[in-house]
C-alpha cells in the first residue's frame, strides 16, 4: 500500500480477532521466535519444533495454526492475543499493510477529511 493510502487510513484494534481467525503463513524470523519462545516460557528448540511450519514456499517459517485456521496464541477468553507484547512483526503492520481480502477489518476506518471518518 502506498504512502498517500496509508495516511488516509486509521486504524484503532477492537480485539475482535478476525486477523486471527483464518488460514494464512504468519512469518516469524529467527529473532522472532526466539522472543516468543521465551515469553512464553518455552525452550527455542521445542518452540520451533511445535509451534512453526515451513512458510511460503519453504524460504521462511510460519507459527503453525489451529484447525480452523485460526493462531493458535488468539484466546476467545479472554480476546485477544496472548503474545501481543511480543507478536510477529507481520501481526503488527494488519491491517496497514496487508489484510483479510475477504473480511474488512472492522478496526479500520477511511479517513477523508480531519475529524471525519467512513466505516
Amino acid at each position: 500500500m502506498n504512502d498517500e493510502v496509508v495516511s488516509k487510513l486509521k486504524f484503532k484494534c477492537v480485539r475482535c480477532g478476525d486477523c486471527c481467525k483464518w488460514h494464512g503463513y504468519v512469518k516469524v524470523s529467527e529473532s522472532e521466535a526466539e522472543a516468543i519462545a521465551q515469553f512464553i516460557g518455552m525452550d527455542t528448540a521445542d518452540f520451533y519444533e511445535n509451534m512453526l511450519m515451513p512458510g511460503d514456499e519453504g524460504e521462511s517459517v510460519s507459527l503453525t495454526e489451529n484447525d480452523d485456521g485460526s493462531c493458535p496464541f488468539y484466546s476467545d477468553s479472554p480476546q485477544g492475543c496472548r503474545i501481543y507484547e511480543v507478536r510477529p512483526s507481520q501481526c503488527m503492520s494488519y491491517p496497514l499493510e496487508w489484510r483479510n481480502p475477504d473480511k474488512r477489518c472492522p478496526g479500520l476506518e477511511n479517513v477523508n477529511e480531519p475529524g471525519q471518518t467512513n466505516g
